[in-house]
């Protein structure tokens, strides 16, 4: 479920970042966003399917840091503020997707429960 998961964030990380371009947002936070995907997209190569744990964990908190880090530096910048907040909702659903790798994840309990 992971590699399904960093798929979807990749690509929708693509998409962000060329409507950004597109629309002629800030273009250094929609090309921070294209590495972001390209990250995503490579991590979904790295992680087996149904692999939970170490590497799994690892290479989706590393995206969602950077991501929350973007974030920060394009909120005190002030760049374009649609793009901004789709930074920020990028970096949470890596950071739950990271919790979903781990195997004894907050998501996971509530699932059971």
């Amino acid at each position: 479920m992971i590699r399904r998961e960093e798929i979807g964030l990749g690509s929708g990380l693509v998409l962000l970042g060329a409507m950004g371009l597109l629309a002629g947002a800030s273009p250094w936070l929609a090309a921070a966003l294209l590495l972001a995907a390209v990250w995503a997209l490579v991590t979904a190569l790295v992680i087996r399917p149904d692999q939970h744990g170490d590497i799994a964990v690892g290479l989706p908190i590393v995206l969602a840091l950077s991501l929350l880090v973007i974030w920060l530096a394009a909120f005190t910048a002030g760049a374009t503020p649609w793009l901004t907040w789709m930074t920020l909702a990028a970096a949470i659903a890596a950071a739950v997707e990271a919790d979903d790798a781990m195997p004894g994840g907050i998501l996971r309990h509530i699932r059971h429960h």
